[in-house]
């Protein structure tokens, strides 16, 4: 399991989520911190825990389009290979930061259970 099959996202270096991938299904935990701030949940996921089979479209909207011309310089410029399909991969790194959204894509610091 690489680094990337548990990620967090973060809003003002606060912990809001957790998403965890298993090979099968996504699992996307919220935290107290987030209950705490009172803001909004992510669009189609409710807390306090959501689970899918596919990743959910606010996640899969921070990720380039593989037909995209720039896709494949993205890859490069992350040291990706051409045949990436790792959508938690490819979410940790290409998709951690977007300019329409405050909210930050890391790698998980705590473990899922």
């Amino acid at each position: 399991m690489n680094n990337y099959q548990k990620l967090a996202i973060e809003y003002k270096d606060t912990v809001l989520g957790n998403l965890e991938f298993d090979g099968k299904e996504y699992r996307f935990i919220y935290t107290e911190e987030f209950q705490k701030l009172k803001i909004q949940p992510l669009p189609g996921i409710e807390p306090p825990e959501s689970k899918s089979s596919v990743l959910w479209a606010y996640f899969q909207s921070r990720l380039p389009n593989p037909r995209s011309p720039l896709y494949k310089r993205l890859l490069s410029q992350y040291a990706l290979s051409n045949d990436t399909d790792d959508l938690m991969l490819l979410l940790g790194t290409i998709g951690s930061r977007v300019a329409t959204d405050p909210f930050i894509i890391v790698p998980s610091k705590s473990e899922i259970v």
